[in-house]
Formats: structure tokens, sequence, C-alpha cells
């Protein structure tokens, strides 16, 4: 007969993953200097994620369907001052389109599947 599982915390905690990772919620301060410079945004997004630094980025929607100048980013960095170090070189921030908050994020659960098909060099995440 198989053990019940436990509800003990520290037991069910254990094994899980504590990856630390840190949460950039954007907010637009001036959506003209946005406009104006997402190229250079993106550049630099594109640079950063192909450093490692970014992990996932994207703009936030309302839920609505309406279009949000609003974003996320999680970002790895090795403490809380490296990750606001690396956000500070984000043109949006440099130029006061944006303002961000960082949080500190341990990441305990979830799952994360990739599928390569060689065949058509297709990839999918679910």
């Amino acid at each position: 007969m198989p053990a019940e599982p436990s509800n003990d915390p520290a037991i069910l905690l254990a094994r899980a993953a504590k990856l630390k990772r840190f949460i950039q919620l954007r907010r637009t301060r001036d959506p003209a200097l946005l406009h104006a410079n997402i190229g250079a945004h993106l550049r630099w997004m594109i640079a950063a994620e192909q450093d490692g630094h970014i992990m996932l980025s994207g703009p936030v929607a309302p839920g609505d369907g309406e279009v949000q100048l609003d974003g996320l980013t999680i970002i790895r960095a090795a403490s809380l001052a490296d990750a606001h170090a690396l956000a500070q070189q984000d043109p949006f921030i440099k130029l006061g389109a944006v303002s961000y908050e960082l949080r500190e994020w341990t990441v305990n659960e979830g799952a994360l599947t990739v599928t390569l098909s060689l065949s058509d060099s297709t990839v999918r995440i679910a």
C-alpha cells in the first residue's frame, strides 16, 4: 500500500526547485518616449536575452483585449542589486519612458515542456 502524501510543508518544499529569479514590473510614464524608442528597447532586450539575463519578457494586457503599454520581465541575476543594474541599462528606463519595480521570486513549482521538431525546425513551448 503506497504511503499517504505528506502535508508537512518542510517535506513538501524539501525537493522544490528554489530557483531565484527577479520579476520586473514596468509601468508606462511617457507613451511618446515609449513609441519613439521601441527599436532601441527591443535591441537591448534581445541582447540581454542572448547574454542569458532575460528569461521571459513582454507586454501585460489588462485582460479585456485593450492594448496595454506596461510589461513584465523575468530576470536572471545573482542578486537584487545585479537585477537593478541590468534594468538600469534598458533604454526605456534610461529615457524615463517607463518606471519599474523589482521583486525577488522563488520558483518552487511548475513545469515547462519544450518540443523541438528536427524535421521542420519548429519549437513549441507549453
